[in-house]
């Protein structure tokens, strides 16, 4: 596989926090996703993550293109999952041979008015008696799960996600760490 430039190749799930380019291997056991992160100087937006899918195909000496006629996207091609998220200014991109795919990452801190309007009573009950940092971690945790049962096509909307519990689904999740924020990849085999 040809790497470009900028970006770590990196078979650990926590690229640690100084990791601001790096594409993930070992993320799925049969090795059938990676996972590209770009840190930005700037807001991350839909262009960035297709930029970073670009350099991703070209690191991973694919010739394809992205059909978003319909969801969830695909490679033309290959028929490989493709599944974005950005927050901050971090972008994130996910290639997989898989039956569903998903990715999110969450940057911003999530308030208790929220936590109590839309997370799950045993949630709630959770974080409720976790310190600060902790709370603020796991609820972002738990809000990208959320994010990606929407986007495995497990839930038809958001608010139907947020109200359900991630295990309850059939989906394996994997958290990592980029940049020092925390990314969550979701996969149904």
């Amino acid at each position: 596989m040809q790497q470009p430039d900028w970006f770590t190749l990196s078979d650990q799930p926590d690229a640690g926090p100084d990791a601001g380019n790096v594409l993930l291997t070992g993320l799925h056991p049969q090795g059938r996703i990676w996972l590209g992160h770009q840190h930005m100087d700037r807001a991350a937006d839909s262009g960035t993550v297709r930029q970073l899918l670009t350099t991703m195909l070209t690191g991973l000496s694919l010739s394809d293109t992205l059909d978003t006629r319909c969801f969830p996207y695909r490679l033309r091609a290959s028929g490989l999952l493709v599944s974005f998220s950005h927050s901050g200014q971090h972008s994130l991109c996910a290639i997989g041979r898989v039956s569903r795919l998903a990715t999110d990452m969450e940057t911003r801190t999530i308030g208790w008015r929220t936590i109590e309007r839309f997370f799950h009573l045993q949630e709630r009950a959770q974080l409720a008696i976790l310190p600060e940092a902790d709370l603020q971690r796991q609820a972002r945790i738990w809000w990208m799960q959320k994010e990606c049962l929407v986007k495995l096509g497990y839930c038809t909307s958001l608010m139907a996600a947020l109200r359900s519990l991630p295990a309850e689904q059939p989906a394996h999740y994997r958290t990592v760490t980029l940049g020092g924020s925390d990314a969550i990849l979701a996969w149904a085999d």
